[in-house]
């Protein structure tokens, strides 16, 4: 049976709102621990003072196909109102970037490491010559660590803003602690890579400003998190992503 009301669909999985719940089923077969890790994640940010969509369970299918079934929250995400009110791009971004700022004031020590999936990243791709995970891995060694929120797709499809105006992340498939910069660095990609070029400087800059980081700082990210990334982008991607990963010796002159 196929869901009337589908949100989105990929390969691996169809999102789709049910009786006021937003049920987010996968193919069978897939990974069960990365089914239950998801669910884990978004539990665990229930407890903190973001708006987090409530777990409401987590179940197969009588063919087999597992779901997590989650509180739906009535409104629009930020690309649809981006897309609808053009003339308010600014203050949308504005709303964005407060609540990445605000969602990494949290520590969060009882997530997985940032660290993992970078090691994780370099030592299972082939893409990489050895001596490219060399230099990366002495990159990321020089950069300071912690245990903020690193929601890790941090984009316009992801923060939903209710009927009230209060602003909601969901998906959190991809979370993980570690340092703010990784999170705003995989933001900006995500701006280039989906059609939002012309936001992503403007984005930086805000983030820079919001978290008093300095934007060279943020920029000596972007072959690490480019390096993550790397390893599962789609094809269309991967150009613009080696080139990241290639500009180490640029970053110092803030390229």
């Amino acid at each position: 049976m196929i869901p009337k009301d589908i949100i989105s669909k990929r390969d691996y999985k169809t999102v789709y709102a049910l009786d006021g719940q937003v049920v987010k089923k996968f193919k069978p077969g897939f990974d069960l621990a990365r089914i239950f890790n998801e669910a884990l994640n978004q539990s665990y940010m229930e407890k903190t003072s973001i708006n987090v969509p409530k777990i409401l369970k987590v179940e197969p299918d009588e063919t087999g196909a597992w779901a997590i079934y989650s509180e739906q929250i009535e409104g629009k995400t930020i690309g649809e109102l981006i897309k609808l009110h053009p003339e308010n791009t600014d203050a949308y971004l504005e709303v964005f970037v407060d609540l990445q700022v605000e969602m990494q004031k949290i520590e969060v020590p009882y997530l997985k490491p940032f660290q993992a999936i970078f090691h994780s990243s370099l030592v299972t791709s082939n893409e990489f010559l050895p001596t490219i995970r060399f230099g990366l891995l002495q990159e990321y060694l020089q950069f300071p660590k912690n245990h903020k929120i690193i929601h890790f797709d941090f984009s316009f499809s992801n923060i939903v803003i209710d009927n009230n105006n209060k602003p909601w992340i969901i998906d959190w498939s991809h979370a993980v602690s570690g340092t703010g910069a990784v999170d705003a660095i995989n933001t900006f990609i995500w701006l280039n890579t989906h059609g939002y070029q012309d936001l992503s400087d403007k984005y930086l800059e805000l983030y820079a400003s919001k978290s008093g980081t300095a934007k060279e700082e943020l920029l000596l990210w972007k072959p690490v998190v480019a390096a993550v990334i790397y390893t599962s982008a789609p094809a269309k991607d991967k150009k613009y992503l080696w080139k990241l990963i290639s500009q180490k010796g640029e970053q110092k002159n803030g390229l």
